[in-house]
């Protein structure tokens, strides 16, 4: 079908962005690893687990909101409204919650990052403000299916915070200041672009307060359940901190970090598989959803399982010896992060037919209880009881999500097959660990595993290129 090349041509840009963004950071990782202990590491995972609370906060759900009013009209004043109102909104929430935080940070939490510079607050609080255009930037590229803007628009960013990165900790020596700085830097740039284009474009649209409201009570609705995941994450950066000590944190940002290789993949199928879904109906929506989803699962599990199998090699050869530890996480993690990916395909019922109030109460209730597995997890078995209490939570998440999206948009899927890779490969990798193999029977496994899942599909191939083309002018 002609929509699902698309997909697969949109997902191939979105994602080729992801690998340059992680190409780049796995240029300059290991650099900064030989300037940074794991304890710069561990302040490195505290200030960005808290700037990720507060750009949820400042966000308020506004994103995804503008997301989901911007395909009601297609007419060029109503979407210039809609950016003007969006950007209206943004600024002003992200100043009351700046505020606030520099307030709690004056009095709380000075200290505690184990960094005492003065100018951190002011980082943070800048990187908020600064981080709106170029953010709105590259979802309105995403919107208005501008894949390759998109993609210049993540590769520059990244590669100027990089760049003035690594000027500002290894020339100028500022340490984990000059890492926050380089990011300061970039989205200044990004944002006097952006609002340039705003003067040029969008300036004369007035702001829409009634559309603004929509906005922000569809975006509320799905706020607790992107900020409970954000605020889980520096709740279990606080607790490994506190029961292992801020080395063994900093090996277990690392370790996180690698694994978000698998986010090139998933972050790239997600930002083209939305707006090609939302733009179908009936029958062609759910086929298109339950197509989409069985592909998805069992080229991304093997993807995943290759990438886990070798992340010890990959550590190895890239990071020093103290960094080592963090590969069994990085694995696990792998998994954790892709199965989270899910919630793309599960909610898409829920966002065609704008029911996502309880959306965010699943992800509440879930991520409650993923604190309780993490807490005593790590009590159990230290930085991997970690890694194994969000990979349960993940599944846990998806299942519940899932089994309340049928109740909402039924849509039939077949999870048998899907569900037998994921397992089948996390055990497999479970098995890697306990066997500790070298990279050569790794290889030699994975290969035999291609080419069975290969000649097992086969069959299911040659039925999808043949119903591609026979419903070549369908849509």
């Amino acid at each position: 079908m002609r929509v699902f090349r698309k997909l697969v041509a949109d997902s191939f840009i979105y994602g080729l962005a992801g690998m340059l963004l992680k190409l780049i950071s796995f240029v300059t990782f290991p650099i900064f690893t030989r300037y940074f202990h794991p304890t710069d590491y561990a302040t490195i995972s505290l200030v960005s687990s808290v700037s990720l609370v507060l750009g949820t906060l400042s966000g308020w759900g506004l994103d995804s909101a503008a997301g989901r009013f911007f395909f009601d009209d297609s007419t060029t004043s109503y979407r210039n409204r809609l950016i003007k109102s969006w950007f209206i909104g943004r600024v002003c929430i992200t100043f009351i919650f700046s505020l606030v935080f520099y307030i709690v940070y004056s009095i709380f939490l000075t200290g505690y990052f184990g960094l005492q510079s003065e100018y951190l607050s002011w980082l943070i609080i800048s990187n908020l403000f600064l981080s709106i255009v170029p953010y709105m930037l590259n979802t309105l590229f995403v919107l208005y299916k501008r894949a390759l803007l998109s993609l210049c628009v993540s590769v520059l960013l990244t590669l100027l915070s990089s760049i003035a990165s690594l000027w500002f900790v290894v020339k100028e020596n500022m340490g984990v200041t000059g890492f926050f700085a380089g990011q300061t830097l970039s989205f200044g740039f990004f944002t006097l672009a952006g609002v340039i284009l705003y003067f040029l474009r969008v300036k004369k649209a007035s702001v829409d307060f009634l559309l603004l409201k929509q906005m922000l009570i569809y975006g509320v609705k799905l706020l607790p359940g992107t900020l409970s995941n954000n605020f889980v994450f520096l709740i279990a950066t606080i607790i490994i901190k506190e029961q292992l000590g801020i080395a063994t944190l900093g090996i277990f940002q690392v370790g996180y970090t690698l694994s978000t290789l698998i986010l090139f993949l998933t972050s790239g199928f997600s930002q083209a598989f939305v707006p090609h879904a939302l733009q179908l109906n009936g029958d062609a929506f759910k086929n298109y959803c339950k197509q989409v989803f069985k592909f998805y699962a069992i080229l991304l599990t093997i993807c995943c399982l290759i990438l886990a199998l070798l992340m010890k090699d990959i550590i190895q050869l890239l990071l020093p010896s103290s960094y080592l530890l963090s590969w069994e996480v990085a694995g696990i993690m792998l998994f954790a992060n892709f199965i989270l990916s899910f919630g793309h395909i599960a909610s898409i019922g829920l966002i065609k037919t704008k029911k996502v109030e309880f959306y965010g109460m699943i992800i509440v209730i879930m991520n409650l209880s993923q604190l309780i597995f993490i807490y005593f997890f790590t009590f159990l078995w230290g930085l991997e009881g970690t890694s194994i209490a969000l990979l349960a939570n993940s599944f846990l998440t998806i299942i519940l999500l899932f089994y309340y999206a049928e109740k909402v948009y039924r849509i039939k899927y077949n999870f048998t097959l899907p569900l037998s890779f994921i397992i089948g490969s996390v055990f497999l990798y479970f098995v890697a660990i306990e066997f500790d193999f070298s990279l050569l029977p790794k290889i030699i496994s994975l290969l035999f595993v291609f080419l069975i899942i290969f000649f097992w599909q086969l069959p299911r191939l040659k039925a999808l290129l043949q119903l591609t083309t026979e419903n070549r002018q369908g849509l």
